[in-house]
Parts: structure tokens; C-alpha cells; sequence
């Protein structure tokens, strides 16, 4: 079975009837029943005018005529509702933002606290002017309307659609303001704040970025909104840079005593051994991706190429570009030496790669386009990866920026939904979570490890990656697995040094030289001319 670039896949072959309703079942009832008059003129046509008409569709469709413009904030698609237990993850907890969940009687007692929200932040202002914070949010709710998939049952008039942009808006804005700012009192429970921060991220519950920076203009100077933003983003990534030192003298013996202790079969002696790293000794490398971006963006103008795409669709469409890293597509274009990587092929799990001296390193930028596997002499072999906390919310986060990257606006380079399939392959029961999890890739905190390996695998399967994404690491991980030499070697290495006798015996030799060499050093000095 032949699968796109990368996205969701269904194992079943769909009929015609439900790939036709499934393409324009985001478009409502009026293109459905476009669609099915359509199909009837096909259907009644002679088979010369059924040619021509198919070769005349190709060109209206070009020019855009025949299709309606798809919504950038869509609905969830059934199909991804019907994925194993996944449909709560789509869904809000405690707050709705913008019209698909609006109204819900369980969403009502966060209606109230928007009010006060909004207070605040209009007090806040440059103006302390509620009427022209208002008319700054009127002036593009028309686009900002454009955004959302409306159909007959679910329309709303243009001033009741202005007020709810502009609750929302002065919600998620004082929200993530007292968030970075690190006030608790926000006038809800605090379990309540942990959900609101899971609602800000689902695709249903998204407010178009112009409103936002409507809203900022009457309030922020230059960036310091779009700056506010990034932090709360970062505040909310799932992926944390392990501690570096700035500095290590004897970091070449770091390398060596961690080379050695990772051939003994400990891996957790092997992840609390730091590593030196040349970019380590940089004082002035930033924190995190986020800051490089910020740093990015107070560069001049002349330095770089403002366009309109660069301005983000939402929070969810800042939060992936986040996690994805700034090199997105030239990760994709990097070269790989090998055949070409198929995707539904059997990859080895994290302990099978571990029995050939394998292992696993957090990278420093948390970019999933930041994979990398490396090898070192001849037989020990790397995976760099990013390290992922796995909470409540990791699933709904995970799941909604796969369901974003299937949106017809939505990237086309499907990095999160290769990351997740990546992940699935070297996950297979709570054992790989568990090496994984010792060598610092993952941070459980949810019950335990065959919950994490669940996630992955009741997601994973129904995803298909990117065929081109980390094409040369399953290549180098591959080669290296299947290098006869290699998987020699390193049985050889746990045999020995697995056994205290052989080590003790080999640091017995090394004590001997050592003393050997200064019981005879003084005697060549004396007998010196």
C-alpha cells in the first residue's frame, strides 16, 4: 500500500463513497451537496463528455474556481476522533476559545472569569480604554471570521463573533501573562490552571494570531508581545535541555571513563556520566531554541527576509515550530548514504539496539529535526535525540499537532508525526521505556513505563511518517546493527567486562605498570652521564 509523504493512514481500503464524504467533510453540507450533484452529471454523462469534463476539472481546480477555500482553523476529522481512546484529547477541559466549543454548559464558569480577565488586561493598556481595545479586535474579526469552518447549523452573527474574539483574546493574553510572570492567583484552582494550559493547545480551541496581535498593539511595545509569547511557549514545551557545564579540562577523560563504563551492562551508571561537547564551552550559546529564536528576530531587517508567511496561524502553529526547530525543510533535503528507508519496515527497539553497544543521548536544542546517530571506535554507536517529558497532557499535545500537520494549511513536512513514528519504533513494551528512560531520553510522570509505551504504540499505528524524515539516522542504525564485526564485538565486551574479575584484573595491570615505571624512572636518572 502506497502512503503520502506522511500523516494518518486507515489499514481498511475506503470505499468511494467515504473518500468523496471524507474530502469535503470539513467544508459543511454545502460542498456535500455540491460534491453529490457533481458526481450525478458525471455519472449521466456520455463517456466522451465524462473525459473532457475530468480534464476541464483539473483546470477550474487550478485557478481555484471550484473549490471553496479551506477554513486554517478546522474541525477534528472523524477518523482521528475514532483513534483508540483518543477523542477526549481534541476536546477542552475547563475553557473554550473561539466558536466550535462555545456555549457548552460544562465550559460555562470560565465565561465569568474571562470578564474579569479582560478587565485586567484592558486596565493594562496604554489607553486603559476598553472601547479601543475593542475597535482595534473589530478592525480584522472579518479575516479573523474567515478562519473557522462555518456551516448553516453552527453560523453566528458578525458583532457576537467580535465579542467572543475579543473575550478569548484578553483571556489567553492576561493568562499567559500571569503565567510567565509567575503569579498563582489567577482566581482559579490549580488543577484548573494545568487544564486551561492544555486547552490553549488543541486544534478545535485555536484564536487566529491576528487577533492576538491586535490585541498586543494597544498593550506592547515592538516584540515585547510576540516575546511574551515565546516564553509562555517555552514555559509549556514538553522537551527540556539536560544541564551542560560551561567548562570541563578533562573532559577527553569524561569521554573515555563514560566510553567504558557504557560497554559494562549498566545504564544507569552510563546516563549519570556527563559527556564534554565543544559547543559547551560557549558562553554565550542561549538556554534554548526559543531564545535563539527571539535573538533571531532582534537582528536588522537588512540581515533578513520578512514575508507574510512568517506570521504564525495560532498558538498550536507556534508551539510546533517550536519543537520542530528553524530547519525544518533543510532536514528533510539532508543526504543519506544507503537505500532508501522503507516505512513500514521493522526497526530494532531500544534494548535490542542497546546488545550492540547502542545508546541514547538528549540533544541540547529539543528540535525533533535534531537527530543524529554517530559512531566511535569502530563498534559503539550513538542515538541523539530529543528528551521528552511524558505527562497527562503529552497525548492530547502530541496528537493535535499531527492533526494540524494534516490540515489543508497546515506544514507539509509532518515532522511531529515522524518524530511520533520514530519513537514507536524503538518503543515496544516497558523495557524500551525504561532504557530509554535511564539515559535520559524520557522523563516519566505518569504511573508507570508500560503506560509511556502504550501512548506511543496506540498512536504510532495508525501514523504514517515522512519517508525522508531521519532517513540517514535508520540508515546508520541499520548498518551499524547488522555489521557482523560489530555485533561480534560487542557481545565480546559484555562477556569481559560484565565480570568484576576481568576488570579488577585489568586495573591490576594498569596499577602494576604505573608502578613500574616510577620504581624505574629515578634508577634511568641516575645512571644518566
Amino acid at each position: 500500500m502506497e502512503v503520502p509523504e506522511g500523516g494518518l493512514f486507515s489499514t481498511e481500503e475506503p470505499s468511494v463513497e467515504r473518500t468523496i464524504t471524507g474530502e469535503v467533510s470539513s467544508q459543511g453540507s454545502n460542498a456535500k451537496l455540491v460534491l453529490t450533484e457533481y458526481a450525478g452529471s458525471l455519472a449521466n454523462s456520455s463517456p466522451a463528455e465524462w473525459l473532457i469534463t475530468i480534464m476541464n476539472d483539473g483546470d477550474e481546480s487550478s485557478s481555484g474556481e471550484s473549490q471553496p477555500k479551506t477554513p486554517k482553523i478546522p474541525k477534528i476529522p472523524k477518523m482521528f476522533r475514532d483513534i483508540g481512546s483518543s477523542n477526549d484529547c481534541y476536546d477542552p477541559l475547563v475553557v473554550s476559545i473561539g466558536p466550535y466549543h462555545h456555549g457548552k454548559p460544562e465550559l460555562q464558569k470560565m465565561e465569568k472569569l474571562k470578564i474579569k480577565m479582560a478587565k485586567q488586561y484592558v486596565m493594562e493598556t496604554r489607553e486603559k480604554s476598553i472601547q479601543a481595545s475593542y475597535k482595534k479586535v473589530e478592525e480584522v474579526a472579518g479575516e479573523a471570521k474567515k478562519y473557522y469552518d462555518f456551516d448553516s447549523s453552527s453560523a453566528i452573527d458578525d458583532e457576537s463573533f467580535t465579542k467572543m474574539m475579543f473575550l478569548d483574546g484578553c483571556f489567553v493574553l492576561q493568562y499567559m501573562y500571569l503565567s510567565v510572570h509567575g503569579q498563582q492567583d489567577m482566581g482559579m484552582k490549580i488543577h484548573h490552571t494545568a487544564y486551561v494550559r492544555r486547552d490553549l493547545f488543541l486544534v478545535e480551541n485555536q484564536l487566529p494570531y491576528i487577533v492576538l496581535k491586535a490585541l498586543m498593539s494597544t498593550r506592547f511595545i515592538d516584540s515585547e508581545g510576540k516575546n511574551m509569547i515565546d516564553r509562555f511557549i517555552k514555559l509549556n514545551q514538553a522537551h527540556h535541555r539536560p544541564p551542560q557545564s560551561r567548562r570541563n579540562r578533562f573532559g577527553w577523560l569524561r569521554v573515555f571513563i563514560n566510553y567504558i563504563c557504557s560497554c559494562i551492562d549498566d545504564p544507569d551508571q552510563t546516563a549519570e556520566l556527563p559527556t564534554i561537547d565543544s559547543s559547551s564551552i560557549k558562553d554565550d550559546q542561549p538556554p534554548h531554541l526559543l531564545e535563539s529564536a527571539v535573538q533571531a528576530a532582534e537582528l536588522p531587517t537588512k540581515n533578513r527576509s520578512s514575508t507574510k508567511d512568517d506570521q504564525p496561524l495560532h498558538l498550536l502553529d507556534m508551539m510546533r515550530k517550536a519543537v520542530v526547530g528553524p530547519k525544518a525543510k533543510a532536514a528533510l533535503g539532508a543526504k543519506s548514504t544507503g537505500p532508501e528507508v522503507n516505512w513500514s519496515q521493522r526497526y530494532q527497539s531500544a534494548k535490542e539496539l542497546k546488545t550492540v553497544r547502542i545508546t541514547f543521548r538528549p540533544n541540547k536544542s529539543g528540535c525533533y529535526t535534531d537527530v543524529r546517530f554517530t559512531t566511535a571506535m569502530f563498534f559503539y554507536g550513538r542515538v541523539t535525540l530529543p528528551r521528552l517529558i511524558v505527562n497527562d497532557s503529552t497525548k492530547s499535545m502530541l496528537l493535535n499537532m499531527v492533526a494540524f500537520e494534516t490540515c489543508a494549511d497546515g506544514p507539509d513536512d509532518f515532522w511531529v508525526t515522524s518524530y511520533i513514528c520514530f519513537m514507536d519504533s524503538l518503543i515496544n513494551n516497558a523495557e524500551d521505556v525504561s532504557v530509554l528512560r535511564s539515559q535520559n531520553i524520557l522523563v516519566n510522570c505518569l504511573s508507570t513505563d508500560q503506560e509511556v509505551a502504550d501512548l506511543f504504540n496506540d498512536i504510532g499505528k495508525y501514523l504514517a511518517p515522512n519517508p525522508r524524515a531521519y532517513a540517514h539516522v535508520k540508515n546508520g542504525i541499520r548498518a551499524h546493527y547488522n555489521n557482523v564485526f560489530k555485533k561480534w564485538m560487542a557481545k565480546w565486551l559484555v562477556a569481559f567486562f560484565s565480570s568484576p574479575w576481568f576488570v579488577g584484573s585489568i586495573f591490576a595491570i594498569f596499577l602494576g605498570a604505573i608502578e613500574t615505571y616510577t620504581a624505574l624512572r629515578p634508577q634511568s636518572i641516575i645512571h644518566q652521564p
